[in-house]
C-alpha cells in the first residue's frame, strides 16, 4: 500500500509544484520553444500562489504527488504573497519578450480570464472561498490523494466559516471528480484557444458546493 503524507507548502517544494503544474499542464501544444513552455509552468505554479491563504499538498518522498491551492474572497487576497506576485509579473513581461508563441499564450490566458469573468457573474457575494488550483499527479490518481485533499480543505473551510466554495474547470481536467463528489455545475462556457496546430475549442465551466466533507473512499 502506497503511503503519502498531507502537509502545508513550504518554500522550498516551488520547484517539485512547478514540476507537477507540468504534469497537468506543460503547454507543448501552445509553443515548440522549451524557454517559453517552461515560463508558462511556471506561470501557473506562482500565480496560484499569490494569491493564496490555503496550500496543502500530499507528498511521497521528495516528490509532490498532489496539492490544492484556496483562497477566500478576500481583497486582500491579491497580496498575501507578495514575492510571488512579484515573480509572476516578471514571468509575464519575461514572456511578453519571447514573440509570437507567448504572446498567444498570454492572449488565451486573458481570454480564458475572462470567460471565468463572465461565469462567476454576479454570483460572486454568493461564495466565501474559491479552489485556485487543484492537481493530483497522473500516476496517483485512484489512490485517494484527490478525495483526501479536497476533504482537507472543506475541513479547513468550515472551521473558518466559509460556507460555499467555487472553483473553474475545463474540457482538459478531469472535471467528473466534481460531479462525482457532489459538486453543482452552475454555468458553463464555449471559448476558443489559439495552438501551435490552430484554433481549439474548449468548454470552461463553474463549480460550486455547499459546505460538507467528500467521502474519502475511492480515487
Amino acid at each position: 500500500m502506497d503511503h503519502y503524507t498531507y502537509r502545508p507548502f513550504r518554500k522550498r517544494d516551488l520547484p517539485a509544484l512547478i514540476k507537477l503544474c507540468e504534469t497537468a499542464w506543460d503547454y507543448r501544444d501552445y509553443t515548440s520553444d522549451e524557454k517559453t513552455r517552461m515560463s508558462l509552468v511556471k506561470l501557473d505554479a506562482v500565480a496560484s500562489l499569490a494569491g493564496a491563504d490555503y496550500i496543502r499538498v500530499a507528498s511521497r518522498g521528495n516528490r509532490l504527488v498532489g496539492v490544492l491551492i484556496g483562497s477566500s474572497r478576500s481583497p486582500v487576497s491579491g497580496f498575501r504573497n507578495v514575492t510571488y506576485l512579484i515573480r509572476t509579473w516578471l514571468l509575464v513581461l519575461k514572456l511578453l519578450l519571447f514573440g509570437d508563441d507567448a504572446s498567444n499564450a498570454l492572449q488565451n490566458f486573458k481570454n480564458m480570464e475572462k470567460v471565468y469573468k463572465d461565469l462567476l457573474g454576479n454570483r460572486k457575494k454568493a461564495f466565501d472561498s474559491e479552489v485556485v488550483l487543484f492537481i493530483v499527479d497522473p500516476k496517483t490518481q485512484g489512490g485517494g490523494v484527490g478525495k483526501r485533499l479536497m476533504n482537507d480543505y472543506l475541513k479547513h473551510c468550515k472551521k473558518h466559516d466559509m460556507k460555499k466554495i467555487f472553483l473553474y474547470t475545463d474540457t482538459s481536467c478531469n472535471y467528473g471528480f466534481y460531479d462525482y463528489n457532489g459538486f453543482k455545475q452552475e454555468a458553463s462556457e464555449d471559448m476558443s484557444l489559439t495552438l501551435n496546430e490552430g484554433e481549439q475549442s474548449m468548454r470552461v465551466f463553474l463549480y460550486s458546493k455547499t459546505n460538507q466533507p467528500v467521502q474519502e473512499k475511492g480515487a
